[in-house]
């Protein structure tokens, strides 16, 4: 499974059981990064075109080998072991949070690392990384 998250300076993920932010140019480079369809849950839905989406009910559960899922507002910590690559898309500011990214990132390498501009975003950030213990 390959998981993308967006996440703050801080590593935030989520505050108040809601998404920190959203950018539509983030969404549209997400896919063309990514082959085949992206699975989401109903909340992330609204964000990608119904064509290139598989809605299910929980990400992490429904994401096979080899296949893309957007996740927001879950921990990750419990299916790090069946992650295979992890995109981390970077807002680079501050937000507040109650939810951050719970994966130690020492357990994996980073793979490449692109910067664009974003609509609501000077900056985004995104970076894959791979998981050494599966590709090892």
């Amino acid at each position: 499974m390959n998981v993308i998250v967006c996440v703050d300076n801080n590593m935030g993920v989520a505050f108040n059981n809601r998404r920190q932010s959203r950018d539509r140019c983030l969404n549209e480079k997400i896919l063309l990064k990514i082959s085949g369809k992206l699975k989401v849950e109903a909340y992330s839905e609204s964000f990608f075109p119904s064509d290139r989406i598989s809605i299910v009910d929980d990400v992490l559960k429904e994401t096979g080998s080899g296949e893309w899922c957007f996740s927001e507002k879950r921990s990750l910590k419990g299916s790090k072991d069946k992650i295979e690559k992890l995109m981390i898309c970077r807002w680079n500011r501050d937000y507040p949070s109650d939810v951050h990214l719970d994966i130690n990132l020492n357990e994996w390498q980073l793979l490449s690392t692109e910067e664009f501009a974003g609509i609501s975003h000077e900056k985004i950030t995104m970076e894959v990384w791979k998981n050494k213990k599966i590709f090892e």
